[in-house]
């Protein structure tokens, strides 16, 4: 039998070799959970380098071998560090959004959302391929926060069995199943997402009873005092809104898990308060904002009564902030910029997440509450501000300072109690929230700042449902620059005449200087 020279036999084992690391990446790539066969071959591995090196060490002991070994091992090593980067990369990937509004960074209310589901929901995309990739970033998000998320991606056009089981008519659209439930997006977004699958999960829808009659705020209105807005929020949590005209009910009805009282025009008959006073100490919930009314301050002042029964006092002045004149904006909008950290409703937002209450009044807590009653304060205004008590120079137009009648900032303008009545037989605690004004929440004011957020996380913590407090999705602000005739004009001379001249110039300038040479 003819037998192999070192250089064959070094010529076979580099093939061995190449062969044996081409089926390592193969297993590694179609075989993954087969962990033995990984190991066998990088066994071989080992054995197929260790035999080389026997087989050539003769040739490693000269100075030029030396040379390639070192250079060699400098290789290795360094395809070893980016090969641990790379790991370290996919291992623990980090993403860096640089957008105004981080709107490519997932929202505080979905990584809560859907880290607590704790069952399996299955996300099917139908689409193309390419609508696939463009989704892709959105979707690995959404698994990478909870296992519980499964995503599947079925081709609309070949799976047409399976999209006409689903009832999928478009592409591009997103079927959720959650237990033996299940929900449909078409051009699926983080908000769309998100808002899906706490409607999914959500067992029960709570109700919010708005009471009318009044002069509320109107949950249907679209203009700029109506609470269209927050009541699109209101229903992407599941919570159902219900109008309540009190002088038709003997009592609030059960159906409602909280009642909204919100800028009251108009007074209410003792009637109304016996009800609604009742409904709190049976242990009721309730979100209440009465607005300033300069030409009739007592017409609120049974409700402001109930409220002092509760350790909370309306006062009857106008909040004045001059902050808000210098920044061009209005002396009775004041700037929320001081949030409890103690409570679940505001514990979360920043102080760049400042609020904006127009024609707010102050609140003042009041002291000695029995034991089993938490009054404490939620939302304060900034020091630069005061009350203003004098509502007749006001109505006149007429706006002075008086230091020793005026109170002065940090003003409270929203105020949480928990607790029962005194000598309460309730089961449960009651639950209020009083903001300063309702304007804060309408139309106008509610996407300012912090507004939307801090509305909706109260009406959470009112109706106990805490899980659904947080910060929500951002929205993609308008990032366009806007330009001067004359810097329009000077950005074109730049880039069209003046820069290329100087290139040209500079050119001609070297190639004759290396004509000379």
């Amino acid at each position: 039998m003819k037998k192999f020279n070192s250089s064959q036999k070094t010529f076979f084992l580099w093939v061995s070799l190449g062969l044996i690391l081409f089926c390592l990446l193969i297993s590694k790539i179609f075989f993954p959970t087969i962990e033995w066969l990984s190991f066998v071959l990088l066994g071989l591995v080992i054995a197929n380098i260790t035999y080389l090196i026997i087989e050539n060490k003769k040739a490693l002991t000269g100075r030029a071998a030396a040379y390639s070994i070192n250079s060699i091992v400098t290789v290795v090593l360094v395809l070893a560090l980016l090969g641990l980067i790379n790991f370290i990369a996919i291992r623990y990937p980090k993403k860096l959004d640089l957008t105004k509004n981080k709107i490519h960074t997932l929202s505080d209310q979905t990584t809560k959302v859907v880290k607590n589901l704790s069952e399996p929901l299955t996300a099917t995309f139908f689409g193309s391929l390419a609508e696939k990739e463009k989704n892709k970033n959105l979707f690995e998000n959404y698994t990478g926060l909870n296992p519980n998320f499964k995503f599947e991606y079925a081709d609309k056009d070949k799976d047409i069995v399976r999209a006409k089981k689903a009832g999928v008519t478009k592409s591009e659209t997103l079927l959720l199943s959650y237990k033996d439930r299940t929900s449909k997006i078409e051009g699926p977004t983080e908000e769309k997402l998100t808002n899906a699958i706490i409607k999914l999960v959500k067992e029960k829808r709570q109700t919010l009873c708005n009471i009318t009659g009044h002069g509320e705020r109107d949950f249907n209105a679209s203009d700029e005092n109506g609470y269209a807005t927050i009541k699109q929020g209101l229903e992407n949590q599941t919570y159902t809104l219900k109008e309540l005209n009190l002088p038709q009910q003997k009592s609030i009805p059960q159906e409602c898990d909280a009642i909204a009282l919100l800028g009251p025009q108009k007074a209410f008959f003792d009637v109304e308060v016996k009800m609604i006073s009742e409904y709190l100490n049976e242990g009721g919930r309730a979100m209440i904002a009465l607005d300033l009314a300069i030409d009739r301050p007592e017409s609120f002042t049974p409700i402001m009564k109930l409220l002092e029964q509760w350790h909370v006092k309306v006062r009857n002045e106008l909040i004045i902030d001059p902050v808000t004149g210098q920044l061009g904006g209005d002396l009775a909008t004041v700037i929320v910029s001081e949030f409890s950290k103690d409570s679940p409703i505001t514990k979360d937002h920043a102080p760049s997440m400042q609020g904006f209450f127009p024609v707010s009044r102050p609140l003042e807590i009041i002291s000695n509450a029995h034991a089993g009653l938490n009054v404490s304060w939620l939302l304060k205004t900034m020091p630069t501000s005061w009350g203003e008590t004098n509502l007749e120079e006001l109505k006149k137009g007429k706006l002075n300072r008086n230091p020793g009648q005026d109170i002065v900032g940090p003003l409270t303008v929203g105020v949480t109690i928990e607790g029962k009545a005194q000598k309460s037989k309730a089961t449960r605690n009651t639950r209020i929230v009083v903001f300063g004004t309702s304007l804060f929440a309408r139309n106008a004011q509610a996407k300012f700042g912090g507004n939307y957020d801090l509305f909706l996380n109260a009406a959470s913590w009112t109706l106990e449902d805490e899980s659904l407090i947080s910060i929500r999705t951002k929205e993609e602000g308008s990032n366009k620059v806007t330009l001067s005739k004359q810097a329009g004009l000077m950005i074109s001379w730049l880039t069209i005449i003046i820069i290329p001249l100087l290139v040209a110039i500079m050119g001609i300038v070297i190639w004759v200087r290396r004509r000379k040479l």
